[in-house]
């Protein structure tokens, strides 16, 4: 299907022709290198009809006006695809009318996040606009890019266009580099990057190995970093399918009209770095949390280098362990597991929601490429000790598997003495029982998603309550309502933790699935 098709299919929906995106078979198959071709399934399309993160699509772009309705606009005379003969002082205008609208709506304070994109746009078709014609007189291109990078310094959300930003001046670079005509004009330090600090290194071993870029044109080989800023999801992932899998993102051809980033998000689905669910087209704008970082790290060395850890630190070496998503805990622990993460203080603290900046990526790719630079993980377990004949331990250190009596220390210092229910141990008590059991005969500890001796994974729901998957099916039989006799509720109405009622449906069940 042409990139016209998509364009068509997405004009249809709006006009309700077609009701779901699902309902249309879309595959594309593009060229793989030795590994014959990739099918990306519905993810161009996606990436075509996202309102949010889409540049222009052969002369048409989607915006999301309110959260209820997305109004179709064109925008052709802005739109700088090969198909047009447009010229590079063209195209730089466009920038600067963006620049001076950016700048007028930030003395009035009213910038969206659609003035963003439609700067960005401008840039990105510059950046194609620059390659189609091969003009290497590359000064006055860095000169607008930098006018934009300033004007949105201090803007909310400014990494849409710092990222466009960022993209178009590494290819303008790299393109100066190939030119036996053009001077050198590499960066050999950065101004906001002081020797001493502790990403000093990782800044600029990864410029230097150009996985990561700085954020001004060099002057006299002095440029800037920009090390507090955000580091979004879509250059994240930019930076580490970079660092794995150039010779697949190299094996794609440009695709005329597509968001800067395509081929690094088509690469990072089909090598297992993330799945479509856990980071959508349309959400790659957003900053990357350090939770999906670790996500993404840890799945990347797996993957790409099939390097795992060894062995697992106690979770009560992560102080904020019980804070970080019940979906990304296991990748953050084994980060801190192969040397990966350390912390943000001397206590371990993670800050899973925090947003990651473009000095801690420098530094977690620094530690992804060399092993050497890794920190030490702490081992040190907090052994269970016994009790009036029962064991106590934090929640997540090693421990016996568990019995009736036997006393869990959360991180609070809330301390759980663990009771049956439903002939269940622990059931509802919103505790972590099964993480950093110690099997008998191996001495290894499981962790959730392992296989327990009943042939059922080791499961946890939203709160952090484990229990392997033939205890939670017995919990969903067994704690239903229907087995009190009650059979209607009130909607939104709570039985038993994992049970909610809907008008129409009934008692749902909540909690994990075997």
């Amino acid at each position: 299907m042409s990139f016209k098709g998509f364009q068509n299919i997405f004009k249809n929906k709006n006009k309700g022709v077609i009701s779901n995106m699902n309902d249309t078979e879309i595959s594309i198959n593009i060229h793989h290198g030795r590994n014959g071709r990739m099918n990306f399934q519905g993810v161009i399309g996606k990436m075509i009809v996202s309102a949010v993160v889409l540049s222009s699509i052969l002369g048409t772009t989607a915006y999301a006006d309110n959260a209820s309705a997305r109004e179709l606009k064109s925008v052709e005379a802005k739109n700088y695809s090969l198909q047009f003969s447009v010229s590079i002082s063209d195209a730089i205008s466009a920038v600067e009318k963006g620049i001076q609208d950016i700048e007028s709506l930030k003395k009035q304070g009213t910038i969206t996040e659609s003035n963003l994109l439609d700067l960005a746009e401008n840039i990105t078709s510059l950046e194609r606009v620059f390659k189609s014609v091969g003009n290497k007189d590359t000064a006055s291109i860095e000169a607008v890019l930098d006018k934009a990078y300033k004007a949105v310094d201090g803007v909310k959300n400014n990494y849409i266009v710092t990222a466009a930003v960022e993209y178009a001046r590494t290819s303008v670079a790299n393109s100066a580099k190939t030119s036996s005509n053009e001077t050198d004009k590499s960066t050999l330090t950065f101004s906001d990057v002081q020797e001493g600090s502790w990403y000093y290194d990782a800044v600029m071993a990864m410029t230097a190995k150009g996985i990561l870029s700085g954020t001004t044109t060099p002057v006299n080989g002095v440029g800037t970093y920009n090390p507090n800023g955000i580091m979004s999801r879509s250059e994240f992932l930019t930076v580490v399918t970079r660092m794995f899998y150039n010779d697949d993102i190299n094996a794609i051809k440009d695709m005329d009209g597509a968001v800067w980033y395509a081929k690094y998000y088509m690469v990072a689905l089909d090598k297992g770095l993330i799945k479509e669910n856990e980071m959508d087209s349309q959400d790659l704008n957003k900053g990357c949390t350090r939770q999906e970082m670790a996500m993404i790290m840890v799945r990347a060395l797996k993957n790409a280098k099939g390097e795992t850890a060894d062995r697992l630190v106690s979770t009560s070496k992560i102080a904020d362990w019980n804070s970080i998503g019940t979906y990304y805990r296991n990748y953050v622990r084994e980060a801190y597991s192969m040397g990966l993460l350390s912390g943000v203080d001397t206590k371990g603290t993670f800050n899973p929601k925090g947003t990651l900046t473009r000095a801690e990526a420098a530094v977690v790719a620094y530690r992804m490429m060399e092993k050497s630079t890794r920190s030490t993980p702490n081992f040190d377990v907090v052994e269970s000790t016994i009790v009036d004949g029962h064991q106590e331990f934090v929640e997540g250190s090693r421990h016996n598997e568990c019995k009736e009596g036997d006393v869990v220390i959360k991180a609070d210092g809330t301390r759980v003495v663990l009771e049956k229910k439903w002939g269940i141990l622990g059931a509802g008590q919103g505790v972590d029982i099964w993480t950093g059991v110690v099997a008998p005969n191996t001495g290894l500890e499981y962790v959730v998603g392992d296989m327990w001796t009943d042939g059922s994974p080791i499961l946890m729901d939203d709160r952090g309550e484990t229990h392997t998957g033939m205890e939670w099916l017995t919990i969903s039989e067994q704690a239903h309502p229907g087995m009190a006799g009650i059979t209607t509720g009130t909607e939104g109405e709570v039985y038993n933790i994992w049970f909610i009622y809907h008008e129409g449906f009934g008692w749902g069940y909540y909690g994990p699935h075997r």
